[in-house]
């Protein structure tokens, strides 16, 4: 039976359930000291991505785990694209929960995220979170031009390659961009272009037009903000769990692990589900 009742609307802003921490009967008793802790994940889990999700994780963790998911901050809520202001907006509400947040873990580019929110958590909280990074990511220019390239592969299936020369020379000629923002709002403005003769082909209502476009903007923001945190500022008491197709190497890290699995199945690996749950003690 599941260990708390908490629902998506009992939750800080910022966070939503992806486990409730269901145990049985029979580990109930044993699991008891963890019933009021909870685990943190940072992600940007854009839909249809091709790299597994935390959910995908922490459904594997033994013993199982309340988890709570950060939410991107909604458009047009006034959140500024910095580091300081996501960290704002997640950090509100956990210390007045009364949830001791037992451990703080991070995919791609949210490890730099995980790595600043567990420093601000480790001043109020007696017992400093487990940080663990999966693959972290600091953001760069590669970064971002990297995942316009992979949601251009997915109008790819609409609209032929011709179509996008256009876009994809534009987007060609911004590897030298220097400024994250900018960069940013400029692959925005390229996607709002290819997408939109491709999304009309396919018969999408605009609204759903824009729920999609958003969300590639919410990404690009969330990639700046991260950029923003500084590169591995505090990794020094973080275990960093690496794929065997890692983009970047962890520096300065208390522990590196390496997971025979690639980068996209990372977080859906048992061997990986086994060192988390091991981490967490």
């Amino acid at each position: 039976m599941p260990n708390t009742n908490r629902t998506d609307a009992q939750l800080p802003q910022g966070w939503e359930l992806i486990s409730n921490g269901c145990v049985t009967d029979k580990d109930k008793d044993k699991d008891k000291d963890k019933d009021k802790d909870v685990v943190l994940a940072l992600d940007f889990a854009a839909v249809g991505r091709p790299e597994a999700c935390f959910s995908d994780l922490v459904s594997m963790l033994d013993p199982p785990r309340e988890t709570w998911a950060a939410r991107q901050p909604p458009a047009g809520t006034g959140v500024e694209v910095t580091a300081g202001a996501y960290l704002q907006y997640w950090s509100e509400g956990l210390r007045e929960s009364g949830r001791e947040i037992r451990a703080v873990l991070g995919f791609c580019a949210g490890a730099v995220f995980a790595v600043a929110l567990a420093g601000q958590i480790a001043r109020w909280q007696a017992r400093a979170p487990v940080i663990a990074l999966l693959d972290p990511e600091p953001p760069t220019v590669v970064t971002l031009l990297r995942q316009f390239d992979q949601a251009m592969r997915g109008l790819a299936a609409v609209a032929s390659d011709a179509e996008f020369a256009s876009v994809r020379e534009a987007a060609a000629g911004l590897r030298d961009a220097g400024n994250l923002p900018w960069l940013a709002a400029e692959l925005g403005s390229l996607y709002r272009e290819a997408s939109r003769p491709a999304f009309e082909r396919i018969g999408l209502k605009p609204d759903f037009q824009a729920d999609l476009v958003t969300s590639f903007e919410s990404l690009m923001s969330y990639l700046v903000a991260a950029g923003d945190a500084g590169a591995t500022d505090g990794w020094g008491s973080a275990t960093a769990i690496v794929s065997a197709t890692p983009v970047f190497e962890p520096a300065g890290v208390a522990r590196r692990v390496c997971a025979d699995v690639d980068h996209a199945g990372l977080l859906r690996s048992a061997a990986v589900a086994q060192l988390v749950s091991e981490l967490l003690g």
